[in-house]
């Protein structure tokens, strides 16, 4: 259980960064573009958008990661029970 709980933070941690990251910094250079070549404020939307997607890509394959994980964990939870159930026989 404990397991569980770890890599569910982690992936939450994860998560909260890789959409925060790209949309802060990516966001900061279209801010920037915008200002420097007077097109506000598509330049800025650009940035966001592409930062979304980007964000996206980044979630899903976390999340992708993250379900292989816990389904690793309840195949060795499944042996570990098998086994102990063997050895009771």
């Amino acid at each position: 259980m404990k397991e569980n709980q770890s890599l569910a933070k982690g992936v939450l941690m994860y998560i909260s960064f890789s959409v925060l990251g790209p949309l802060l910094t990516i966001g900061a250079i279209g801010y920037v573009l915008d200002n420097i070549f007077g097109t506000k404020p598509f330049m800025l939307l650009g940035s966001v958008l592409i930062a979304y997607v980007l964000s996206n890509f980044l979630v899903f394959k976390k999340i992708k990661e993250f379900n292989a994980s816990l389904e690793k964990i309840e195949r060795e939870a499944k042996k570990e029970s098998l086994d102990e159930k063997e050895e009771n026989k």
